[in-house]
């Protein structure tokens, strides 16, 4: 069996290490970048209660224009934003309110 040397798995460690805190940075910036979008859809009328994740559209953006899909607890959002203007809000996907029978 072939010995490997700490001088060898010490980079091997810090790329894991580091992809590792990369993954957790992301995540805690899907979740801001979620807050703020459901902020501005909120200005604008929509219902955004429980923010969930906002991804970006990378085919559909521009340097002028980005697009996010931003899911809530009521309904998935395609947020356009640009500047100076309002955003674009288009309702991808509502979610079935439980239905009152006792009407």
């Amino acid at each position: 069996m072939q010995k490997t040397s700490v001088s060898t798995l010490l980079p091997v460690s810090i790329l894991f290490l580091a992809s590792l805190i990369s993954v957790e940075a992301n995540a805690q910036n899907n979740k801001a970048t979620a807050q703020i979008l459901a902020v501005q859809i909120i200005k604008q009328g929509h219902r955004c209660d429980e923010p969930q994740s906002a991804e970006k559209q990378k085919k559909l953006s521009s340097p002028n224009s980005r697009v996010w899909v931003l899911k809530c607890k009521e309904a998935t959002y395609r947020v356009t934003l640009k500047p100076k203007r309002a955003a674009v809000i288009e309702v991808i996907k509502q979610r079935n309110k439980s239905k009152d029978n006792s009407k």
